[in-house]
C-alpha cells in the first residue's frame, strides 16, 4: 500500500468520526433540551437546534456520496480503490468537499455560538457539558487537517 492510500483511508475515517460526533451531540442536545427543561424549551431555540441537525446531516450526506462515489471501488463492494489513479481522483475530491465544508462550518460555528445557551444543569451530562462538546466537536471540524495534507 502506497502513502496516498493510507492517506486517503485515514482522511475518510477521521472525517466521517468527527461529522458523526458533531451531529450526535446536536442530536443529544435537542433531546436534553426536551427532557430536562422545566418550562417548555424556547420554540426558537429548538427550531434553531433542528435546522443545525439537518444541516450537519447534509454535510453527512455529501460525505456518504462522496464515499460511495470516490472512495468505495463500487457501492457494493465497499472495498477501497487501490489503483493510483482512483486514489488521486478520491483525495482531489474530498479536497474540493472539504474546502466546502469548511467554509459552511465556519458560518455554521459563527451561527451556534451565538445562540441563547440552555442552563447548564440541562446541558450536563456525565462526561461535561453537552453545550461545550458540541463547540468543541464543530471547532474540531474547522481545524480538521491543520497540516495542510488536504490543501
Amino acid at each position: 500500500m502506497f502513502e496516498s492510500t493510507e492517506l486517503l483511508w485515514s482522511l475518510c475515517h477521521e472525517y466521517g468520526q468527527r461529522l458523526a460526533q458533531a451531529y450526535s451531540y446536536v442530536e443529544l442536545l435537542e433531546h436534553l433540551l426536551v427532557e430536562r427543561a422545566a418550562t417548555p424549551p424556547q420554540d426558537s431555540l429548538l427550531i434553531q437546534l433542528g435546522e443545525s441537525r439537518l444541516f450537519l446531516n447534509d454535510l453527512r450526506g455529501e460525505f456518504r456520496t462522496w464515499r460511495y462515489t470516490f472512495f468505495y471501488q463500487t457501492p457494493d463492494s465497499r472495498r477501497m480503490v487501490s489503483t493510483k489513479s482512483d486514489v488521486e481522483m478520491a483525495l482531489d475530491h474530498f479536497r474540493d468537499m472539504r474546502t466546502r465544508h469548511l467554509e459552511l462550518l465556519i458560518q455554521f460555528s459563527e451561527f451556534f455560538q451565538e445562540l441563547p445557551r440552555p442552563r447548564a444543569e440541562i446541558t450536563n451530562v456525565p462526561t461535561g457539558d453537552l453545550w461545550d462538546k458540541v463547540i468543541s466537536a464543530l471547532m474540531g471540524l474547522i481545524d480538521f487537517d491543520r497540516n495542510g495534507v488536504t490543501h
